[in-house]
Formats: structure tokens, C-alpha cells, sequence
């Protein structure tokens, strides 16, 4: 039943669920039809009743807004041609302080000199996190299709796993040991996660130039390996820790693994991700709040958390291969095959609908 009120020349129609249902039927065969139909605009409306309707993009920045704060997060709403800090601009960016610096004395980043203080206006910064984004991912196609051409990924298939135990996980950033940036379809997954925001991917000059070691004498042609590393380091400028070696001697892990351990403590990692656990007794772990978790873990919760981005990120992946191509259902079974069969298998339950371009 409808309750009518009058105001004027007003007429408010209150219906009931039966009713709107009918209303709904209409406007939609109306719009059938071709007749113009309003469309609903957003709008705020105040305890008084007063309605002020706002732009969708205004909208959707509430939207945001409320979601981040539901979290329990802060928000901060400026102007682009706000000016901020060093420490603003790279904690917007997720990076170190001492990166953002290099980045604006190497002219990535445009700022302005204040006195003794340098500030960064927020429109350039966030053009800045654009092109990153842009290049970063076009850095792995690259390293995808120079890796295939140089034999790179059958070559490293299946890296050698001493053991396979489940992990707690914890919060971001991880340290990601050398084991795990071996074999290079693992290695892109990680990186192509780490390039969705997802985490953020730390390494060592150590576990680099350890990598290096082990894919030249895997055979593989040492300009190649050097361009992938170069690759890796330009995409993600901030992964490197440095500053660690002078503790390297305190850890107590097995003897080889010390530098590993040694710049996952220095960057305040909250997981160190390696196959080889064993390595890495809860003994040496413990005093510095570190997870050591195998990769098959560590991929499982990205999954768990960030379904959309993961998918997207494979699918992304086995796009970028063409010598030869490769559908998803491939990429994931070398994944397996790589020492992550569970997430491979997870992964896959994910699938569905099918992508057009999985085939």
C-alpha cells in the first residue's frame, strides 16, 4: 500500500518493496523504448534532509575514503599542486627516503629548492608513479621475452627444494632469497606480484651477485644474465638493501645463509621467503621478528589476499611469452614444476570464468 503526502505542489509516493519492484519494471521498459529516462546521481543528504548531489568522481573518492578508514587507515585529502616533503613524497611512493633523494638528483623527479629543503609538488609525483608503473611493466615483458630467447626458463626449471613446511605469514615487506629468484618463471610471478603493489621486494647485492654466479655457470650466456639483473634493478629501484655487511658475522643461521639473514634484518623485513628453511632456525629468526616462510606459502597468501591482482598478474605473465607462446594452464604447470605446486594448484581454481587471452 502507497501513503501519499501533499506539500504544496509536491507529491512524495513512499512504496512499498512489491511496489518499487513495479517502478523499476517501468523506468527500465521505458529506456527500451528510447524515451529519456534520468539517470540517479549520487548525493549527500544531511540529518535535516538536505540533499546535495555530487560528481561521480567525487563519489568514488568517498567511496575510498570510507573503505580506508574502515580499515582503520588515515586519510589525507590535497590539492595536486601541493607542495610535500621528501619524506611525504616517498612514503606516497613506497620507497625510502634515500631512494625518493637519488631519484630527484638524477632528474626522474622534478622539485623545487626551498632554502636548505627540497619539496616535491604532488601532480609531478604522481606522474612520476604512473610512468613507473608503465615502465616497471614493460621491464618484465622485456625480461620475458630477452630471457626465452636466451634459454633462460627451461634452464632453471625445477630448483632443487630441501623441504616443504607451511609458515605463518606476516605483514610486508619480504626478503626474497636467492633460491627463489632462480627459477625464472617463479622469478617473474614474484616480480609481476611485487609490481601489482602487492608487497614490496627486497634482495641484497649478495643474492644478486650469487644469482649471477649460478646461472653463468648453469650455462647461460653472462650478457643475458647481466641484462636480467639490470632489468630487475631498474624496475624495482628501492629492492637493494644496503648497509648490512658489518652484522653479517652476529647472525647465527647456517654460515652461508648469514648475509641473507644478515639484510633481511637490516631492511626490517617481516618474511624472508627461501626453499631452504632448514637453514634458517626459528633460533636465529627469532630476536628480529622475521618469518621464514617457503615460497608455495608465501604465494598461497598473496592469493588468499589479493585474488583479482594475482589472477591478473599470471594472466599478464603468460601473456608477455612468444618464443614460444604460453596459455595460463602452462604457465602454471611449470610453476609446479618450480616448487610451488600448491599455489599452482590453488591458482587454478581461480580461473574461472576463462579469460579469452588465457588460450
Amino acid at each position: 500500500m502507497s501513503t501519499r503526502a501533499a506539500s504544496g505542489e509536491a507529491t512524495t509516493y513512499l512504496l512499498e518493496g512489491s511496489q518499487l519492484a513495479e517502478v523499476v519494471d517501468f523506468v527500465t521498459e521505458l529506456a527500451r523504448r528510447g524515451v529519456a529516462v534520468p539517470e540517479p546521481k549520487p548525493a549527500l543528504v544531511g540529518a535535516d534532509g538536505r540533499r546535495i548531489e555530487v560528481p561521480g568522481p567525487v563519489f568514488d573518492a568517498l567511496v575510498h575514503v570510507a573503505t580506508a578508514m574502515a580499515h582503520g587507515q588515515g586519510v589525507t585529502v590535497i590539492p595536486q599542486n601541493a607542495l610535500l616533503t621528501t619524506q611525504e613524497a616517498a612514503e606516497l611512493l613506497g620507497i625510502s627516503r634515500p631512494t625518493l633523494v637519488r631519484l630527484l638528483e638524477d632528474g626522474e623527479i622534478p622539485y623545487e629548492q626551498r632554502g636548505r629543503h627540497r619539496r616535491i609538488m604532488l601532480a609531478d609525483l604522481l606522474a612520476y608513479q604512473a610512468s613507473m608503473h608503465r615502465e616497471r611493466r614493460e621491464a618484465l615483458d622485456r625480461m620475458a621475452q630477452e630471457g626465452q630467447a636466451a634459454g633462460l626458463y627451461e634452464a632453471t626449471v625445477g630448483p632443487p627444494i630441501r623441504t616443504r613446511l607451511s609458515s605463518p605469514m606476516a605483514m610486508f615487506p619480504a626478503f626474497l632469497d636467492t633460491c627463489t629468484l632462480y627459477g625464472a618463471y617463479l622469478c617473474d610471478s614474484l616480480l609481476r606480484l611485487a609490481g601489482a603493489g602487492t608487497y614490496r621486494p627486497l634482495w641484497s647485492a649478495d643474492v644478486l651477485g650469487e644469482l649471477e654466479r649460478v646461472l653463468v655457470a648453469r650455462g647461460l650466456p653472462a650478457e643475458a644474465v647481466k641484462y636480467r639483473l639490470g632489468e630487475m634493478r631498474r624496475a624495482f629501484a628501492d629492492a637493494e638493501v644496503r648497509g648490512y655487511e658489518n652484522i653479517v658475522e652476529t647472525m647465527t643461521c647456517d654460515p652461508k645463509d648469514r648475509h641473507v639473514l644478515a639484510a633481511a634484518v637490516r631492511s626490517d623485513a617481516a618474511v624472508l621467503v627461501t626453499f631452504n628453511l632448514d637453514d634458517f632456525p626459528d633460533t636465529s629468526t627469532a630476536a628480529y621478528d622475521i618469518t621464514v616462510v617457503h615460497p608455495d606459502d608465501f604465494l598461497l597468501d598473496q592469493l588468499d589476499l589479493y585474488p583479482g591482482h594475482t589472477v591478473a598478474a599470471l594472466r599478464d605473465q603468460a601473456r608477455s611469452y612468444s618464443a614460444p607462446a604460453m596459455s595460463i594452464e602452462d604457465l602454471l604447470g611449470r610453476l609446479a614444476s618450480a616448487g610451488v605446486p600448491k599455489f599452482a594448484a590453488e591458482a587454478r581454481r581461480h580461473l574461472w570464468p576463462a579469460d579469452p587471452g588465457d588460450t
